[in-house]
């Protein structure tokens, strides 16, 4: 099976993502766009991310 490394979850610009790796080594890097976000948004959503 698949190694998770990060799980998928909502992100603040508007997708869903995760990060897994095969038996072989490879990485693979999952998204859904779940909602279409304004850059005002998405600068205001990373603001209160990054700076609490």
């Amino acid at each position: 099976g698949a190694e998770v490394i990060y799980p998928l979850e909502d992100q603040f610009y508007g997708d869903r993502g995760g990060r897994l790796r095969d038996p072989f080594g490879q990485q693979w890097m999952m998204s859904q766009r779940i909602e279409d976000v304004t850059p005002e948004e998405i600068a205001r959503r990373a603001s209160a991310f990054f700076n609490g």
